[in-house]
């Protein structure tokens, strides 16, 4: 197998894990633009709602990256729309080489820090509001 196809094949992999991951958490309709939207996939967007009709826009605009080593943070996340109440997030798988092999060695969420406070700030008004059972 060429190294583009071997490297195609992990990061399609890599969405495919990442709308899993999503829907086992509760985003139901969640697949990877490449099944469901050419026009999004060309924005680097690689996650969507399926039903957008039903479910709305995805409020995130997820980039997955599988790559060996480290990756230019501010380069890729800059690639991605800044629209207003959407969250620009790279995920990163990041991979080594190994007796010609790539292990994962880590995985990352990144996202602009601005951002990384809108979440904790609605996940602590979540926190205030929700009653705990003792």
């Amino acid at each position: 197998m060429s190294v583009g196809r071997r490297n195609k094949q992990a990061g399609s992999s890599w969405e495919r894990e990442l709308a899993s991951i999503f829907r086992d958490i509760g985003f139901t309709d969640v697949i990877t633009t490449r099944q469901g939207s050419r026009e999004l996939d060309a924005l680097k967007i690689d996650l969507m709602n399926s039903n957008t009709s039903k479910e709305g826009r995805l409020s995130y605009n997820i980039q997955a990256k599988c790559v060996k080593g480290h990756l230019p943070y501010a380069k890729v996340i800059g690639e991605l729309p800044k629209e207003e109440g959407i969250t620009n997030v790279v995920c990163h798988k990041m991979t080594v080489k190994k007796n010609n092999r790539f292990i994962e060695q880590d995985r990352f969420a990144i996202l602009y820090l601005e951002d990384f406070f809108k979440l904790i700030k609605k996940l602590k008004e979540y926190e205030k509001s929700t009653p705990i059972n003792s």
